[in-house]
């Protein structure tokens, strides 16, 4: 009785329930879809993912409905009213500003989207024409409504198609600007006084803004040099520790760009959209106000109808407001305005900007992927084996209140740890920033930043070597208590780093647990090497995350049977033999084993080093650390631009931020005017004015052609794409 009660009320009311989930489903994008610049948990994601397919999908079958339906015998005003909905459904296509594409895939397929766009705005129109006519109260409105959706389509489409690195590419190769064009944002008496007050995170925004043509060139693998006074204002950053902000408002706005509609919105077409959907709603919405307080029309219609329509008219009026205002106090607004030279108008902005705090939304989650496989993979009930004996002997290592354990330390530092897979033993650690907190999120944030520089400086200037180090670099290194005149004198464990990458990771992943485990259970290391332990355990579990999760952000060769044969070899392989001294030479070990026992021996050799006390424990626990950084750092560098903007989706990587951080860092050491000279570039408010409406026609014609279109060069001419 029960589901024959809800197919009766499904079969009553399905199309007012569809028109109705479409917009639910426009609200929840525009509520929720800007918290993928977040690492959200997994089950969010694939609920946003869920949303953003319903909505295309329930949008399009809905019209689909509408125009079967427009066909059957009904009152001439219900037929009206219920083909009043069909622009709706058209507007509610056109999507949101905070989410045009779901993944990097979505912008490629623009052609498609195109298609689609074409016969729903066909579909909608069908409906409008066979139940309109040319006369009635609702004609003047359904137009309106269908000339926003189409607007709201074309921007749709507009932003898929310019989101795409290939026309970045365009940008960077084509555009040439005069030098007083250049450095607009150090123009004027007042430009050192405006740099000193670059201090909090609304500042390093727009100080991301000035500095983000930099990394839209890294994108596309476009090395551009910064100028004066952006070098100026990396300075000024790295002065103040603001350099690892100052990557996260980059990526914010890199993600902007290729995942909302931010590209479009601030063009001149842009702003004229905003303003004309706005007008054209609300009068859509007064003139249906009228129709239903007038005497002929009035208690003609359904409630139950009018009610649905006014949720549709007054909800779509909300959400254009929404959007005006969105772009109005947007932070590229802001740039635009002191590109242009509306001071005082820039520093009200501002102002309002910092009173609301909007910027913290842009702020990276702090939460990197984990994966330990000596402590993830074992045989349960099995106190013989890897996993259950290393919980067991946390307590005789001295490991009861390391950062092995997942709880509180003295200073609030939380560690969350949440099993992805019974078999897998992914985890994730969360650094929440609440004020305890933030200071070992600062000391992380330092040791890294503090390697990278080092790496950068060790380089001398040459970009190619500084990007081939896989843990090379800190090995070598002289340290001058310990040198005995023939090299580093760790010199001799490179060994471990000249392996295939994927090898690197998994033999300094089980040196670096056993390691520590041993020196912690025989040193206790407190105080300042505390937070070095636990940033080198974090590293070193977050390298094997990508290994085993993302491989694709590695460099090849990444075998995807090379961590299962591991697997295998640990479950076979007792934890205390593993665990013990010299077990690399102890027994026959077969070939899936060799990782293993090439992680044992270089334990072993770390060691060795720290008996020896050369060149001191903390001093030795800071090589390790610098070996995770370097391979971090190389990763980062052969990892394929698509797969960091692909990952921009989910809330960023951490590794994307080092391949951001080791640029930066390069090009403040060592910033030549003479290169920047050279290059030609301009700002990214350039970048905006270059997605022109006229280049997305011409990109339609000439999509599929041997021509395409280039950015317009000083003679105005296209160049062909060979």
């Amino acid at each position: 009785m029960a589901m024959a009660g809800v197919l009766h009320l499904w079969n009553e009311w399905e199309i007012q329930i569809l028109v109705l989930v479409s917009f639910a489903l426009q609200v929840f994008l525009l509520s929720f879809a800007w918290m993928r610049r977040h690492s959200i948990s997994r089950a969010l994601r694939i609920l946003l993912w869920l949303m953003y397919l319903l909505a295309e999908y329930t949008a399009t079958y809905t019209i689909g409905y509408l125009s079967i339906t427009s066909c059957k015998p009904a009152g001439k005003l219900q037929q009206q009213l219920m083909a009043f909905w069909a622009p709706f459904l058209l507007v509610h296509l056109g999507g949101q500003d905070t989410i045009t594409a779901y993944a990097m895939e979505d912008n490629q397929l623009w052609l498609r989207y195109l298609l689609t766009f074409a016969v729903q705005a066909l579909g909608a129109a069908y409906v409008l024409y066979k139940n309109m006519g040319s006369h009635g109260p609702l004609v003047v409105p359904a137009v309106l409504i269908f000339l926003v959706g189409v607007l709201k389509n074309a921007e749709r489409v507009w932003t898929l198609s310019f989101s795409r690195l290939e026309i970045i590419r365009r940008y960077l190769d084509g555009v040439s600007i005069k030098e007083n064009d250049r450095d607009y944002s150090a123009t004027g008496a007042g430009a050192e006084a405006q740099l000193d007050k670059l201090h909090d995170d609304e500042s390093v925004l727009q100080g991301a803004h000035d500095l983000l043509y930099i990394c839209l060139g890294q994108f596309v693998d476009d090395k551009i040099w910064p100028s004066m006074f952006q070098n100026n204002v990396m300075k000024h950053f790295h002065g103040n520790s603001k350099t690892f902000e100052l990557v996260e408002m980059q990526l914010s706005l890199m993600y902007d760009i290729f995942y909302t509609k931010a590209a479009v919105i601030h063009t001149w077409y842009g702003r004229c959209v905003r303003v004309m959907s706005l007008l054209a709603t609300g009068m859509a919405f007064y003139l249906f106000k009228f129709s239903t307080d007038g005497k002929d029309y009035g208690y003609s219609y359904s409630t139950v109808d009018a009610a649905v329509t006014y949720i549709l008219a007054a909800g779509a009026l909300i959400l254009e407001i929404a959007s005006v205002l969105r772009a109005m106090g947007s932070t590229w607004t802001c740039a635009m305005l002191k590109a242009t030279k509306w001071d005082w108008l820039h520093n009200l902005h501002v102002s309002l900007r910092r009173c609301v705090r909007i910027v913290q939304a842009r702020r990276w989650s702090y939460s990197i992927g984990q994966l330990n496989l000596l402590d993830s993979y074992c045989y349960k009930g099995d106190e013989t084996s890897l996993g259950s004996v290393g919980e067991r002997d946390k307590t005789s290592l001295g490991m009861e209140d390391s950062s092995f354990a997942p709880k509180k330390d003295k200073r609030g530092f939380t560690i969350q740890i949440k099993d992805k897979a019974a078999n897998l033993g992914s985890k994730m650690v969360s650094f929440y920033r609440d004020g305890s907190s933030r200071i070992y999120l600062t000391a992380v944030k330092e040791l890294v930043l503090e390697e990278i520089q080092r790496v950068v400086e060790a380089c001398e200037g040459n970009e190619g070597v500084m990007r081939s180090y896989r843990g090379q670099c800190v090995l070598e290194q002289r340290w001058p208590e310990c040198d005995d005149g023939s090299g580093g004198f760790l010199k001799d464990l490179t060994w471990s780093t000249n392996m295939d990458f994927d090898q690197s990771i998994l033999a300094w992943h089980l040196a670096t647990d056993k390691f520590l485990r041993h020196s912690m259970s025989s040193t206790r290391n407190e105080g300042p090497s505390r937070s070095l332990v636990e940033a080198t355990k974090a590293v070193s579990n977050y390298m094997m995350f990508l290994l085993v999760e993302r491989p694709y952000m590695l460099p090849s060769p990444v075998r995807p049977t090379l961590h299962l044969q591991a697997k295998k070899a640990l479950r076979q392989w007792h934890y205390s033999q593993f665990m013990e001294r010299d077990s690399h030479n102890k027994g026959t070990i077969d070939e899936e084993a060799q990782v293993l026992n090439a992680g044992a021996k270089l334990a072993d050799q770390l060691l060795c080093m720290e008996e020896l006390e050369k060149p001191g424990p903390n001093k030795l626990l800071r090589v390790v650390f610098g070996v995770w950084v370097e391979m971090l750092c190389y990763a980062a560098h052969h990892c394929s631009r698509e797969s960091h903007a692909k990952q921009l989706s989910s809330g960023g990587e951490l590794i994307t931020i080092s391949w951001l951080l080791t640029t930066a860092e390069y090009n403040r050491v060592y910033y030549s005017q003479t290169n920047f000279k050279e290059r030609k570039h301009g700002s990214i408010w350039n970048f905006m004015n270059f997605v022109d409406f006229k280049d997305f026609a011409s990109n339609i014609l000439f999509s599929h052609s041997g021509w395409m279109p280039m950015c317009r060069g000083p003679s105005g001419l296209f160049r062909r794409v060979v």
